[in-house]
Order: structure tokens, then sequence, then C-alpha cells
């Protein structure tokens, strides 16, 4: 049977640097009274009703109380006259080159960005052109947001596995800041940036081993883009808001229960044990997430590289930038065994086992 696996990791950081100085000290202190307020709350009023994942990761957000930063400090940012495609177009470049992957090897294209240059428009067809790929080459824009790499992986993979494709490459955008408001916290949680991964056969007992997902609905919402008040698509600015702050909330909680169940089912689908894992990927979206997973998931034993101290998060393309710095640091290497974890507003999430090298 064919097997699919990470040929390569490619990525893009743009050149302005936001350090927290950015924001003014009276927008910070009232971040920090109303963390006190609902951390206050998250750990007195309701603890008896929450389920183990939800403690632990109220547990670590308690080590931030005092920073209204939440553990970063330092983002890239987008200069004003680039796009998302811009940066897509960089990563990919890069994932290929690394891969030794000539474009008329590219077989299948997968873009997800949280900005797309245009709607309605896939940014993928721009990627598509400008990187020369054959006609033939299946190109498709994704979605998923802060969950879009392993979605895209699982399709690759299928496609892999069943003959269709040889090669893809699937690419993650993120360019919140274009949405952001200054005065709101989560504006300082938020990087700019892409990655791009070359996904391809790999020898047997190497690439993914399993995969699992869980979907929970009745956390829609919460965080949303859009005009507060209004449809996206009516007169206004479009922003990123708390449409539902209790929402928003609970779908951090639930990201946190939802990644024990997930990854033990991962690792018994693949026949493997918690204390076999190498290294753990986990989703960036604060810095006390990756801690919280790692100890209620009981993979204790694996390393972990973080990456939201100084890149912040990057939605979908976290997974592959932690990737990346793994690599970098000698933290991930060929044959060890890799388990990733990430979960999105909506509330998607994702956990699977790897055996990386190619």
């Amino acid at each position: 049977m064919i097997t699919a696996g990470i040929w390569s990791v490619g990525t893009y950081l743009p050149p302005i640097i936001r350090k927290n100085d950015y924001w003014p000290e009276e927008i910070v202190a009232g971040w920090r009274a109303r963390q006190q307020r609902n951390l206050t709350r998250s750990a007195g009023d309701d603890d008896g009703a929450l389920d183990p994942g939800a403690m632990t990761i109220i547990k670590h957000m308690m080590r931030f109380k005092a920073d209204p930063f939440e553990g970063v400090e330092e983002r890239r940012i987008m200069p004003d006259d680039m796009r998302s495609s811009d940066m897509e177009m960089v990563a990919a470049k890069d994932a290929m080159e690394r891969a030794g992957v000539a474009p008329g090897d590219v077989d299948m294209l997968l873009c997800q960005t949280t900005t797309p240059d245009w709607l309605h428009v896939p940014t993928a067809c721009r990627l598509h052109h400008e990187l020369g790929l054959k006609w033939s080459c299946h190109t498709l824009q994704t979605d998923g947001m802060c969950n879009a790499f392993m979605q895209q992986l699982i399709m690759a993979d299928a496609m892999i596995r069943t003959g269709q494709i040889k090669i893809a490459v699937i690419v993650q955008a993120c360019a919140m800041n274009r949405f952001l408001r200054q005065e709101d916290q989560f504006s300082a949680w938020f990087g700019d940036g892409a990655t791009a991964v070359v996904v391809g056969p790999v020898a047997e007992g190497q690439g993914i081993l399993s995969v699992k997902h869980a979907t929970e609905g009745s956390v829609y919402g919460g965080c949303v883009t859009g005009v507060p008040g209004k449809r996206w698509y009516d007169d206004g600015r479009t922003v990123i808001y708390l449409d539902n702050p209790r929402g928003a909330r609970d779908q951090f909680l639930r990201i946190g229960d939802t990644a024990r169940p997930l990854m033990d089912a991962a690792l018994e689908a693949a026949g493997y044990a918690h204390d076999q894992v190498d290294v753990l990927a986990c989703h960036q979206a604060s810095a006390w997430l990756p801690p919280a997973v790692q100890e209620h998931t009981g993979l204790t034993k694996a390393r972990r590289v973080d990456t939201f101290r100084w890149a912040a998060s990057l939605s979908g393309a976290n997974l592959p930038l932690v990737m990346a710095a793994a690599q970098r640091d000698s933290q991930l290497r060929d044959g060890d065994l890799l388990a990733m974890y990430s979960g999105a507003a909506g509330m998607t999430a994702s956990a699977m086992l790897l055996r990386w090298g190619r």
C-alpha cells in the first residue's frame, strides 16, 4: 500500500516585527483588569461543572494571570502593500526547493488563508499560475481556519494512497491583522505568516499512521469576523470581534478537553502507547494551550517546540511552523513518532500520528 508523508516544510514570516509596546499602556491596563475578573470567575464559579481537560486549561491559563499578552512577546506583520498570496508564494517555493520538486511534478495544490486577496476568487489559482504548475494540477481553495493543515493533509493523503496523484503542495496563510482592532486584547495574539508542505509517497513505516477528527457545532460562533451588529456583507468595516464572549471561552475549554479522547483514539488506531511519542506539535492559540494539551493527553515524555512567544498564532499555519522550528532546533528528526493536535473555531479538532521522514 502507498503511504503518504511530509517531504518538506516551507515558511515565510513578513519583515515587520511588532512588539508588545505597540499597545498603549492605558489599553493594556484595561485588558489586565478584565483578565483578572475573567480568570477569577473561571477558577472559582463553575470548576465543579468543568471536564478534566477544561480544568487543565484553566490551571495553565492561571500561569499567565498577570500577563495580558498571555506569553507572546512579538509577532510578524505584513506591510500594507503585501497580500496573503504574496506570503503563500514564498512559502510554497521554499517547500518545493527543499523537497527538490519541480513545478511539473506537482499534481495537487491546496491553499487556505484567513484573508484571501478577494472573495470568491481562489488565491490558489494565482499560486498555480506563478509557480508554473502544470495545467492538469488539481487546484483547490480550502477552509478549516486553525485546523486547516491536518484537514488538507488528509485530503492529499487520500489522493496519494488511491493513486490519483503522487505529489501535493498544501499551503496555509494567516493575515488576521487586517481585521484586528488595537483596543481588543486578542489583537495581541495573532501574527502574519505563511507555510507550505510538500506531501508525497514515503517509505514503508513512515508517513501518516492514523488520524482522528471531532466536530462540536454547539459552540459555533463566539469569536467571529464580520461587521458588528450586522451581516458581514453589510455596510461597515469587517473586524474580528466577540459575538458571544462566553461561547468563545467555551470553545477554548472544549478544544482542550477534546484533545485526550482524540489522541487516545489516534494512538490506539496506530498501535502505539503514549510514552512512545517522541514529539508533540500542538496548535499555538496561546502560550498555555500546548502545555495544557501535553499534560491532558498524557504525552509528558514527548519533546515539544512552541512558536507562540515569537510568532503569535498563525491560525492554520501554526503546526507547519512548529515542525519547521523543531527541525531547525534538531528536536524533530527522521524516524521520530510525531503527534499533532489542533482545534479551530466552529468547532473542529484533529489528532494525528505520523512517522517523520521521507
